[in-house]
């Protein structure tokens, strides 16, 4: 069996420390978001860019349903959105461009105060012979849900936040590394 030196047992001890360190950050940043229904989502939404259908999708006759993920600042501005694993990537991409333009009212939390929030919204891209459509999709209501901060499973969102695929972040258009630990 080997001795450890004391340089290992240092080394061993602070990757222990960072490790831990960034998993309770990871925690409490998720914790500071509040869950927003994508109904309510689409109701606060000032500013709405659709996607435009891309030309190689159009060619390609690639269709379907999009379901993304995104984060809204106390201020209304999308800071991150995520895409479910596996989706077309000319559909992402389209979904991206357009819903980084977006500028949603604020969300007040307890105290009155602007809080930032993570929200799911839906692409449906649908092809007939004649034209392509890209709209909104709007799941059947559940008005459970759409009443109800409080009902949505939060532990499946932010479970999910943290598994899908990042596709925009505003911290990559500023040209600074992605800060937030809500990767």
């Amino acid at each position: 069996m080997r001795k450890l030196t004391a340089c290992s047992v240092i080394f061993l001890i602070v990757a222990v420390l960072v490790s831990v360190g960034e998993a309770s950050q990871q925690d409490t940043s998720t914790k500071l978001n509040t869950l927003l229904p994508e109904s309510s989502a689409r109701k606060s939404a000032i500013k709405m860019v659709m996607p435009a259908y891309p030309e190689d999708a159009v060619r390609s006759r690639i269709s379907g349903l999009i379901h993304i993920k995104l984060q809204i600042s106390p201020v209304g501005d999308v800071l991150r959105i995520k895409v479910k694993p596996r989706t077309n990537p000319l559909l992402k991409q389209a979904v991206a461009d357009a819903v980084k333009q977006w500028k949603f009212r604020s969300w007040h939390g307890a105290n009155d105060i602007s809080v930032p929030v993570i929200s799911r919204l839906i692409f449906r891209f649908s092809l007939t012979d004649t034209e392509s459509t890209v709209e909104m999709y709007t799941p059947k209501p559940d008005t459970r849900i759409d009443e109800c901060l409080g009902c949505s499973n939060d532990a499946r969102e932010l479970r999910e936040w943290r598994e899908w695929e990042e596709i925009w972040s505003s911290e990559e258009d500023s040209g600074s590394a992605p800060s937030s630990p809500l990767n």
